[in-house]
């Protein structure tokens, strides 16, 4: 969301809007050879029913050719795909092709040809040096619906922003507003200056926004770039603060801060982020790799006004970031090295792998995600209050710091073994027969061991267990897979190596839980 405008994806199809200005058009010729239709067909998994298939569909963006066999597009065009072909401009043959690297971060993404013969001869389209600055003319290169061939809009940049990126849900990044139409299958298309240099890639646009729409700007381009040459990609470092404005003199004065003066405060730190070695709530931060944070958390650059954590996404993970702050009334230098990303909770949409879950006795136990928060809209509120604040609170709670999974009693098909079982519905499980529960296969080794017969199921914030007859749960479970058409009890990707998986689930078969 950029305010209450919501963000779209632009992977489908609408109608395209004409080129009204040929005035200052830069020569395309030589690039447009460069510039491939993707044709895509995605499958979409069902987080709502996570042991059902989903169902496929096809899709069309746009791609451009960037050198040693690269192509770069929009994560959201490739993501989920079973198929993708390349079409050239000009050109009726469509070319297998791959996802090399995926910035589910940045809504990138680089793909290779399987036949990299293909590439012969192209000119690579080059990134442009300097960041766009606002006023600057842009013209968008795709191949958006309302007809098949190379489509070319003229415009300027509009604004420097950070908004969030509708791919993840969850970065908020910098992102370039321009005034070109930029429509459905425009998305991973080169937005280029009057040099035909690449200062953007056409991601995004806005539900009845009108001639508006959002590339993804070089810095983050460049970034994901940097990254991929070493792999696996890890995105864009953060620090995971909370901060409030000191624009208020009575609290900067208490805090000893002149007025007028630079600086917020930082009123919370999660324990799992590396920054919690280093800042504590009460911290006020005055600058950032010497860059100036203002009272509003901004700070300048670029010609622009943006939000301060702009100058540690610029970095890599493994980078040095220094930060001047003031601590009990004394200015202090803070530096340490930015890690990887710590926390195992999952903020992003996923892409690319089935859900997983776990189901006994009809109860359908999930990891908390985006995705599966977005399948919640018609539940009531009030039953949604656990599920949110974890998902909401988890990096900033320390008595989850430990999980590697949060999850949450996700929906219950009825059955007589789960009567009366509504009331834990969305609350987050805490332990399983006297275990804690850090991980799904950890709910699954659990549930081997009964204690006098039941199966205990503890919650957070309730005082009184769920309690399920363990003798009779086999039983259930079977006649709950063939009522509802269940094929499997529980899909686990990826447990911890501390819980020796390659050993443990060998042993437990389906119907045991």
């Amino acid at each position: 969301m950029i305010g209450s405008i919501t963000l779209l994806l632009l992977c489908s199809e609408r109608t395209d809007a004409s080129v009204e200005h040929a005035v200052t058009m830069p020569d395309v010729r030589s690039v447009m050879p460069s510039i491939f239709k993707i044709h895509a067909v995605t499958y979409r998994y069902d987080y709502q029913q996570p042991w059902q298939a989903g169902g496929s569909s096809a899709g069309s963006g746009s791609a451009f050719y960037i050198g040693d066999g690269m192509l770069l597009t929009c994560g959201h065009v490739v993501a989920d795909a079973i198929s993708l072909e390349l079409q050239p401009h000009g050109s009726s043959a469509r070319h297998p092709a791959s996802v090399r690297y995926m910035a589910y971060d940045a809504d990138l993404a680089i793909l290779e040809l399987e036949d990299p013969s293909v590439l012969e001869g192209l000119q690579p389209l080059e990134l442009e040096d300097a960041i766009t600055e606002l006023g600057d003319e842009v013209f968008a290169i795709g191949f958006p619906m309302g007809g098949t061939r190379l489509s070319l809009t003229r415009g300027i940049v509009s604004r420097m922003d950070h908004a969030t990126y509708a791919f993840s849900g969850s970065d908020n990044r910098l992102v370039m507003q321009i005034d070109a139409a930029i429509n459905p299958g425009n998305s991973g298309g080169p937005v280029v200056n009057s040099d035909n240099r690449v200062v953007g890639v056409a991601f995004q646009g806005i539900m009845r926004g009108q001639g508006l729409g959002y590339a993804v700007p070089t810095p983050v381009i460049r970034h994901f770039l940097e990254d991929a040459q070493n792999p696996p990609y890890h995105g864009a470092p953060k620090v995971y603060l909370q901060t409030f404005e000191l624009r208020n003199p009575t609290l900067r004065s208490t805090l000893g801060l002149e007025t007028p003066g630079p600086g917020v405060i930082i009123s919370d730190v999660s324990p799992l982020c590396i920054s919690a070695d280093h800042l504590k709530p009460g911290d006020v931060l005055l600058s950032i790799e010497g860059v100036t944070v203002k009272q509003d958390g901004s700070i300048f650059m670029d010609n622009n006004n943006l939000p301060f954590w702009e100058v540690i996404e610029r970095k890599q993970w493994g980078d040095p970031l220094h930060m001047k702050i003031v601590r009990d009334g004394e200015e202090q230098d803070v530096n340490f090295l930015l890690q990887p990303e710590p926390t195992p909770f999952i903020f992003r949409r996923i892409y690319d792998r089935p859900p997983e879950y776990l189901m006994t006795g009809g109860l359908t136990f999930v990891p908390i995600s985006r995705n599966q928060i977005m399948t919640l809209g018609n539940e009531s509120h009030e039953s949604l209050i656990p599920v949110f604040y974890y998902f909401q609170r988890a990096l900033f709670d320390p008595d989850v710091a430990d999980r590697k999974q949060l999850l949450t009693l996700a929906s219950i098909l009825p059955h007589p073994v789960n009567t009366h079982s509504d009331r834990f519905l969305h609350h987050v499980i805490r332990s399983v027969n006297d275990q804690e529960i850090r991980h799904l296969n950890d709910f699954l080794i659990a549930m081997q061991s009964p204690i006098d017969g039941f199966h205990i199921l503890e919650f957070e914030a309730m005082s009184l267990p769920l309690i399920l007859d363990a003798a009779t749960l086999d039983q259930a479970n079977a006649e709950i897979q063939q009522r509802y058409g269940v094929p499997r009890l529980y899909a686990i990707h990826d447990p911890p190596q501390t819980l020796q998986e390659t050993e443990t689930n060998k042993d437990i078969p389906a119907e045991g839980i």
